[in-house]
């Protein structure tokens, strides 16, 4: 005797590609975290940009902050990505 498994009542099968909406949220999410992730990585090349004190932007303790920080925006644009696109469905638990 052989089981077929059929999609849930109700619930239609799992799309090849992502829908409009999803793909808009994802390039939504993406958008936002640019702006952050170029000043960031901007003040860790060593750009003043922005700063009203410059000597204030050379302190170590705000580069380890500004590094961890661009870092967590990183981890946000690569889970947005993971949860548009199929390939996010390989990863393993416990990663986002």
């Amino acid at each position: 005797m052989t089981v077929t498994a059929h999609p849930l009542p109700g619930r239609a099968a799992p799309r090849r590609s992502p829908g409009r909406l999803r793909l808009a949220v994802c390039a939504a999410t993406i958008a936002a975290c640019v702006p952050y992730l170029t000043i960031k990585l901007a003040w860790l090349s060593g750009s003043t940009v922005g700063w009203n004190d410059t000597d204030a932007a050379q302190d170590s303790a705000l580069y380890v902050g500004n590094l961890v920080t661009m870092l967590m925006d990183a981890a946000a644009v690569a889970v947005a990505l993971a949860f548009t696109f199929r390939w996010g469905l390989r990863l393993p638990r416990g990663w986002c």
